[in-house]
């Protein structure tokens, strides 16, 4: 997790970000999971449903993400 926030304050600055755990009970595979979601904005109204919106796209965040020191 350490490693995750120093790339995105490398990336994007300082900012606020939002961490979820995740329990899957039903799923042998997966069953805990944790998500790190930046808070580049103030929330919206699809946030304050629970429902987080990113506005970059997964494969420019992971090709950032992997080309940071």
């Amino acid at each position: 997790i350490k490693e995750i926030l120093r790339k995105n304050h490398m990336l994007f600055g300082s900012h606020s970000y939002n961490v979820i755990f995740h329990e899957l009970k039903g799923n042998k595979k997966l069953h805990f999971y944790i998500e790190i979601a930046p808070r580049f904005s103030n929330f919206g109204a699809m946030e304050l449903s629970g429902l987080y919106l990113n506005s970059l796209r997964p494969e420019e965040y992971v090709q950032r993400f992997n080309e940071t020191v």
